[in-house]
C-alpha cells in the first residue's frame, strides 16, 4: 500500500513546492536568511518583503513555467515573472489580513470536503483510484480516511495546510462577497439566446482608416471650440512626458529561415501520415484564435484575407498543403479542404492554416539587448539626435503626456517605465533600456505636469487626432451611403468588394450571436442588427468602434422557448455565475488594495 501511495505523491509536489516558498514568506524566512543583511523588495502595510525570499519565489516560478512550456522562456516572458510574483505576494498578504480581521477560517470538515472534491489530475488518472478505468470516488475517500496515507505523503499534508491557510478562507470570502447578488431568469434567457441563436448574413463595411483627411481641415478655431466645450475632460492627475528611442525586435534572415524550415518539417510530418494537420495546428500554430480548432479558418471569399495568403489559397487544389507563405503576420502553411465554384471560378474556400509569427530568436534578442545597452550610454553622453544619427532602424519619438498607471502612448505597458517617469527629474536618462514584447526602449524624461486642467497646448495634438478621426468617420459613412445607392438588382452586399476596393464584403458562415465572426467582430452593433432583422431585410448603416456596416440576414434561427430544465441552460447559469463572481471579487480586491499602504521596489532590483 505504501509503495502505491508513493506512486501518486507527485500529484502534490507542485502545490507543495509553492507552499514551501510561501511558508518562507509567511514564517519570516529560515534562520540563515534572518541572519543576513536585509534587502527589501517592497512593503505591504509596513510588512517587509525580503529580496532573498522574493528571489527564491521568482526562480521557482521561472522554473515551473519553463517546465510547462517544455523549453527556454522568451526573454520578455522571463522578465514579467518578478511582476507576477509581486502581485501574488501582495494578494496573499492582503487576503491574510482580511481573513484575520473578519475571523474567517475553515473547519476540518470543510478542508476534507475540498480535498475529496478536488483530487489532483494524476490521482484521477491513477489505476489505484479507478474502477473499470473510471475514477472511483469511494476509493479516493477510503484513501483519505486512512491515517497512513498522510504519513506516506507529506506533500498531502502541505496541501491540506495550504487549503486551510488560504484556499478555504478564500472560498468563504467569495461566498460573502457574492451574497445578495442573484441571477435573474431574464439574464439567463438573454445569454442562452446569445449562445444558441444562429444566422447567416451578408455584410458590407467601410473602415474610416481607409480615408485620409488633410490636416488643414482641422482648424485652430475647431480645436479651441472643442477644448472649451469639453474642459472637464481635460482635468488630469500629475502627468509625465518622455522622449524615447525604440529599438524594434526584428527578425533576421536566419530567424526567418528557421521558421520556414520548421513549417516544412510540419508539412512533411502531415504528408507522411505521422500526424494530422489539425493536430499539428493545435500544438504548433501561433494563431491563438484558430489553433484550438485545429487551425480552422472556416469559409472565406476573395477579399477577406491578406493578398499573399489569398493568392496561394485560391490557387491550391483541394486536399493539398502549401509551402510556407509569408504575410504581414508571419509564415503560414495552408491546407484547402473544400471549394465553392461558380462556373470555372472559385468563389469561396474552406481552409486551415498553421502560423509561425515573425518573432526574433533568443540569440537575436540578446544581440539587440547588447546594442540597446551601448546605445543608451551613447545617448547619455551625446544626446538622442547625435547618438541616433544615420540609424534608420531606431525610432526617436515622444510619448506625449500620460498619467501614472495608464498605457503609455507609443510604448504601451512596460515594467519600470512608470517608476522612471514619476520618480526621476526632467532631463534624466534612465539607467538601462526597458524591454517590451516587441522592442527595447531608451528613455529620457522630457517634462512633468502637475495635477489640474491641462493647458490647451498640451492637449492640442490629442484634440486634433479626435477631430481628424471624426472627419474620417464622416467620410466613411458618406462613402458607404453613396455606394449603397448604386446597388442594382443583380448586385448583393456580399459582392460589393468586387467593384470597390474600399469596401469589404462577404457572407458569413452559420454563426452564433456570441461567437467571434471574421470580418465583423464579436457581438457588436452590426451583429445585433443582423440577428434582429427579418430575413432578406437590409439594415440601415450601423456604426461600430472600427467601421460602418450594412447587413442583410440570409437565414436566422431564433430561440422561441427556453428549455429551463435542460443541461444547456444549467451550463449557461454556471457560466454567468462564474463571470459575475470573478467580477465581484476583482472589483472588491482592486478597491481594497487601493486603500492599503504598499511600496514597491521591484524595478530597482529586477529592471535596473
Amino acid at each position: 500500500m505504501i509503495s502505491k501511495m508513493r506512486n501518486i505523491a507527485p500529484g502534490f509536489i507542485l502545490a507543495a513546492a509553492i507552499i514551501f516558498v510561501i511558508s518562507i514568506f509567511v514564517g519570516g524566512g529560515i534562520d540563515q536568511m534572518a541572519q543576513e543583511p536585509k534587502q527589501v523588495v517592497g512593503t505591504v502595510n509596513g510588512r517587509e518583503i525580503i529580496l532573498r525570499e522574493f528571489d527564491n519565489m521568482v526562480n521557482m516560478t521561472e522554473e515551473q513555467q519553463r517546465l510547462q512550456s517544455g523549453g527556454d522562456l522568451p526573454p520578455y516572458t522571463r522578465r514579467q515573472i518578478p511582476e507576477q510574483v509581486w502581485e501574488r505576494k501582495v494578494s496573499e498578504i492582503l487576503l491574510q489580513k482580511v481573513f484575520d480581521d473578519m475571523n474567517i477560517n475553515a473547519s476540518t470538515q470543510e478542508i476534507y470536503t475540498m480535498i475529496r472534491n478536488n483530487p489532483p489530475q494524476n490521482v484521477v488518472e491513477s489505476p489505484m483510484f479507478q474502477t473499470d478505468s473510471i475514477f472511483d470516488t469511494l476509493k479516493w475517500e477510503e484513501f483519505l480516511n486512512d491515517p497512513t496515507s498522510f504519513e506516506a505523503n507529506p506533500d498531502l499534508v502541505l496541501w491540506e495546510q495550504e487549503l486551510r491557510r488560504l484556499q478555504a478562507p478564500m472560498a468563504q470570502l467569495q461566498h460573502l462577497l457574492e451574497a445578495g447578488n442573484f441571477i435573474t431568469r431574464a439574464e439567463i434567457a438573454h445569454q442562452y439566446r446569445l449562445d444558441n441563436e444562429q444566422a447567416v448574413f451578408e455584410y458590407a463595411k467601410v473602415s474610416p482608416f481607409s480615408f485620409s483627411v488633410d490636416s488643414s481641415a482641422v482648424t485652430d478655431d475647431m480645436m479651441q471650440s472643442y477644448y472649451k466645450a469639453n474642459a472637464d475632460s481635460f482635468h488630469s492627475e500629475e502627468q509625465a512626458d518622455l522622449y524615447y528611442a525604440k529599438i524594434p525586435k526584428m527578425t533576421t534572415k536566419a530567424d526567418e529561415a528557421e521558421f520556414y524550415n520548421e513549417l516544412l518539417a510540419i508539412k512533411s510530418r502531415v504528408q507522411d501520415g505521422e500526424a494530422t494537420f489539425a493536430d499539428e495546428a493545435e500544438i504548433e500554430s501561433d494563431d491563438e484564435g484558430s489553433a484550438k480548432d485545429g487551425g480552422n479558418l472556416g469559409w472565406f471569399g476573395r477579399g477577406q484575407m491578406v493578398k499573399e495568403f489569398e493568392k496561394v489559397a485560391f490557387a491550391m487544389d483541394t486536399g493539398t498543403i502549401s509551402d510556407p507563405v509569408k504575410t504581414q503576420f508571419g509564415y503560414h502553411i495552408i491546407k484547402v479542404e473544400q471549394k465553392e465554384l461558380e462556373g470555372d471560378s472559385v468563389t469561396r474556400i474552406k481552409a486551415r492554416h498553421i502560423l509561425r509569427k515573425l518573432n526574433p530568436s533568443a540569440e537575436t534578442v540578446d544581440s539587440l539587448e547588447d546594442f540597446a545597452d551601448s546605445l543608451r550610454d551613447l545617448v547619455a553622453e551625446k544626446g538622442f539626435e547625435e547618438a541616433l544619427k544615420g540609424d534608420e532602424n531606431v525610432k526617436l519619438d515622444s510619448t506625449g503626456p500620460f498619467v501614472q498607471g495608464d498605457m503609455v502612448p507609443g510604448i504601451g505597458y512596460v515594467s519600470g517605465l512608470n517608476f522612471f517617469a514619476f520618480t526621476y527629474n526632467q532631463g534624466d536618462v534612465y539607467e538601462n533600456p526597458l524591454e517590451s514584447e516587441d522592442a527595447f526602449y531608451i528613455l529620457k524624461l522630457k517634462r512633468k505636469m502637475p495635477e489640474g486642467t491641462q493647458p490647451f497646448e498640451t492637449v492640442k495634438e490629442s484634440i486634433f487626432l479626435t477631430l481628424r478621426d471624426s472627419l474620417r468617420r464622416a467620410k466613411a459613412r458618406s462613402y458607404l451611403e453613396d455606394a449603397l445607392k448604386k446597388i442594382g438588382g443583380e448586385i448583393t452586399l456580399a459582392t460589393l468588394h468586387e467593384a470597390d476596393s474600399l469596401i469589404t464584403s462577404a457572407t458569413t458562415d452559420t454563426v452564433a450571436r456570441s461567437s467571434y465572426i471574421p470580418g465583423v467582430g464579436n457581438n457588436n452593433q452590426a451583429v445585433a442588427a443582423a440577428f434582429s432583422l427579418p430575413e432578406a431585410a437590409m439594415s440601415d448603416i450601423v456604426e461600430t468602434a472600427n467601421a460602418f456596416f450594412v447587413v442583410r440576414p440570409v437565414m436566422v434561427e431564433r430561440v422561441k422557448d427556453i428549455p429551463w430544465e435542460s443541461p444547456e441552460v444549467a451550463a449557461v447559469e454556471r457560466k454567468i455565475t462564474g463571470n459575475m463572481a470573478q467580477k465581484i471579487y476583482i472589483d472588491w480586491y482592486l478597491d481594497y488594495k487601493k486603500r492599503q499602504d504598499i511600496e514597491k521596489n521591484v524595478s530597482q532590483y529586477y529592471y535596473n
